[in-house]
């Protein structure tokens, strides 16, 4: 049984100024909460009883200012939030319905905070009589987590039993910065060119298994992450889009932690797209086709290449107010159901979707 009561006090401050060249807005919004919780534990073999008061303080704040006469614009965002660990893991109870999973209580748990600060700046340029466009913009954020909660546990070797107990976890942090350009030029600007450049940096802190250890290990673990994104794409009004794109993303992770293997591997993808309104008929059509590439990593079986086409047919009726569309994913069976991610512990995750690849008829009405 869980009760809780909550006392909040807001104080919002804003200010802004817009005029023909000048566009400032800011505020800042503050939160003080106050909570009393009672938990109420009851099984067949005992009862226990945790009652707790905090205070949480949480701040926001955003700035943003534009020189619409000088096509310079730049904003900032800077949060800072706390939060109270589940009251369920800090009862000093054994919970061990599972024999093989047993899970213990932490009453030192302590309350978590989050601090994050965004920045972005942009800028716009016109070049021959408005022909041609450029624009850039430069950004970055840092984050930085502290007592995050992690399931720390010991193994049984006798019986294979694993012990649970939350613990609190520090020095989980990271940072990026990102660049990215772009031009339109041509006739009408029908041409688009953009890239996109970001180098990633964190640090990941969490209790995991090692191997011939029966307790779990601090392991903290640097991951460095490189992209760079390039597209040019031909637009010709609103009948024909053709578009051509490339990325690829490298990523290296290392850790002191025992039994970890350096992970440098990469992904890259290119491909086609294109939107064709034929010319009085009311259909549109649409395709895209990528291949997906995987390389560096440490099974062969992850190591792969994916040819990727999807398509689509479009009709419009009654005067545009009843559409069908149908469309085709995955057309040449390439994927299967099953995508290997690498999470911020360096570790291999598994997600397994249902549909990999389908037709699907769409009726819409306006």
């Amino acid at each position: 049984t869980d009760m809780t009561k909550k006392y909040l006090a807001n104080l919002n401050t804003s200010y802004q100024n817009y005029n023909d060249s000048i566009n400032f807005y800011s505020y800042i919004a503050m939160q003080l909460t106050h909570s009393y919780q009672r938990y109420d534990y009851h099984s067949q073999q005992l009862e226990a009883r945790k009652d707790r008061n905090n205070n949480l303080f949480n701040v926001t704040s955003y700035t943003y200012f534009r020189h619409r006469k000088k096509n310079i614009g730049f904003n900032a965002q800077w949060d800072i939030s706390q939060r109270l660990p589940n009251i369920s893991n800090m009862i000093d109870v054994v919970n061990d319905s599972d024999p093989l999973s047993k899970r213990l209580g932490n009453p030192d748990l302590k309350l978590s905070w989050s601090e994050n600060l965004r920045l972005n700046a942009d800028k716009r340029w016109e070049h021959g009589g408005d022909s041609i466009t450029v624009w850039t913009n430069i950004g970055g954020n840092i984050n930085a987590t502290q007592n995050a909660v992690s399931q720390g546990y010991t193994v049984d070797n006798s019986t294979g039993a694993r012990t649970y107990k939350p613990v609190n976890v520090n020095g989980n942090w990271s940072w990026n910065a990102n660049w990215g350009a772009g031009m339109d030029f041509g006739k009408e600007k029908c041409f688009n060119l953009y890239n996109n450049l970001s180098y990633g940096f964190s640090q990941s802190v969490d209790m995991v298994s090692v191997v011939g250890q029966t307790d779990s290990q601090l392991s903290k673990v640097h991951n460095k992450n490189w992209t760079d994104n390039l597209s040019l794409t031909y637009r010709t009004g609103d009948s024909l889009s053709l578009g051509i794109s490339g990325k690829i993303e490298l990523r290296n992770s290392t850790s002191d932690r025992i039994g970890f293997n350096e992970i440098n591997a990469k992904n890259f993808s290119y491909g086609f797209n294109g939107t064709w309104r034929v010319f009085r008929t009311g259909i549109t059509l649409a395709t895209d086709i990528k291949m997906f590439s995987r390389r560096g990593y440490s099974s062969a079986e992850f190591n792969t290449d994916n040819l990727v086409w999807n398509a689509s047919i479009a009709r419009s009726f009654l005067k545009k107010k009843l559409t069908e569309r149908l469309e085709m994913f995955d057309i040449l069976h390439q994927l299967t159901n099953t995508n290997i991610y690498i999470n911020a512990q360096g570790r291999y995750e598994n997600v397994t979707n249902t549909l990999p690849r389908y037709a699907m008829l769409h009726l819409q009405w306006n």
